[in-house]
């Protein structure tokens, strides 16, 4: 009973450790540092996308940050296809949900092109 308590004490203080020694000391969130911020719309499909657009932000940020000239035409390609996609959300959505994803877009827009400027 005793060795049973002490196996589940040393697993508990094992992931204790892992979750506090992860990689995440070293991320950057550009899109937060852009001062960017996903809003919530009534289509869930939509919120999704949006998501995915922050995660295509960031490594943008990255690239830009290690100058990484790989990544540039592949990313730059990723961004426009999804840029495409969350604008035929548009017309699906009402009047003023449909100016909120224009705004949106338009300052992702012109943040994308602060970082991809960097790289191109």
């Amino acid at each position: 009973m005793k060795k049973n308590k002490l196996c589940y004490l040393l697993i508990l203080i094992a992931g204790i450790y892992a979750c506090t020694n992860s990689v995440k000391g070293n991320y950057i969130n550009y899109f937060a540092r852009a001062g960017l911020v996903t809003p919530k719309f009534g289509d869930e499909k939509l919120n999704e996308h949006l998501k995915s657009g922050e995660i295509l932000f960031n490594k943008l940020g990255s690239a830009a940050a290690k100058k990484d000239l790989y990544q540039r035409d592949e990313l730059n390609a990723a961004y426009l296809k999804w840029l495409s996609e969350a604008k035929k959300f548009g017309p699906k959505l009402s009047r003023e949900e449909g100016q909120r994803l224009f705004d949106y877009l338009t300052t992702v827009n012109q943040s994308w092109n602060t970082y991809k400027s960097d790289l191109f």
